[in-house]
């Protein structure tokens, strides 16, 4: 295993050539080696590949950068590595064999690893992102995290949204304590109806879902669940362009 400097080792990869991504023109991916990944208490290695299309005929030019989703909720700040690229039309950028180092001071429970593909200046704009989730284990193994994994919620909730505000794809979490008839609408503030992201049965247990508003014009959205005799929550998320 190579040695961590930090508690976590981000293998940040960043692009950037003066000039705007825009949305729509790229595309990301990013694929751990041996899915699913587990890691042992003791710690281990990740190595994954991500690879960004330009989906256009003119060459584009932007950032990918990664960061790590914590158990329990909260996010690292990247590291950032400046690697100079840009992408050729209709081409494609591929970044293989990189390495995410955990050691085995990690925390245990469930780890969300994310890249994200934009514009990294202040304010950061994800054009597209993709993610993998990976287990990091305890001194007893799988027992130490299936309360974490597996524990059903307690309440019907709209828990969360983010990001908030939001380029293009946002998530949304619904928490469900049992097996529940599910709608799940967008509202412009016109009351108009722009997108159903659920219609249907889903089982107990937290559940996401993703609201992709790269058709959308800039501005504010509602969010509204409900489950039949059970839950009615309204929810404001803003899309900047």
């Amino acid at each position: 295993m190579k040695t961590a400097t930090t508690i976590f080792m981000l293998l940040i990869l960043l692009f950037f050539i003066s000039g705007s991504i825009a949305l729509g023109q790229v595309s990301i991916t990013i694929t751990p080696h041996d899915p699913p990944v587990t890691i042992p208490n003791e710690g281990g290695d990740i190595y994954y590949d991500i690879l960004v299309i330009n989906n256009t005929a003119n060459e584009v030019q932007g950032d990918v950068w990664t960061a790590i989703g914590f158990p329990g909720g909260g996010s690292d700040s990247p590291v950032a590595r400046w690697l100079g690229y840009s992408i050729d039309p209709y081409d494609s950028l591929g970044f293989t064999d990189c390495l995410l180092v955990i050691p085995g001071s990690a925390p245990t429970g469930w780890y969300t690893y994310r890249a994200n593909v934009g514009q990294l200046t202040a304010p950061p704009t994800v054009v597209d992102y993709d993610q993998f989730q990976f287990l990091k284990l305890g001194p007893f193994g799988p027992s130490d995290i299936l309360g974490q994994k597996f524990s059903l919620p307690t309440e019907f909730g709209l828990v969360n949204i983010f990001p908030n505000p939001f380029n293009a794809q946002a998530t949304v979490e619904i928490s469900l304590p049992s097996e529940s008839e599910l709608t799940l609408n967008v509202y412009n503030l016109q009351g108009r109806l722009v997108a159903t992201l659920a219609e249907e049965s889903y089982p107990a247990g937290e559940h996401q879902f993703s609201f992709n508003a790269s058709r959308l014009a800039s501005g504010m959205y509602i969010i509204h669940a409900q489950v039949p005799g059970q839950l009615s929550a309204t929810q404001r998320v803003t899309l900047l362009k």
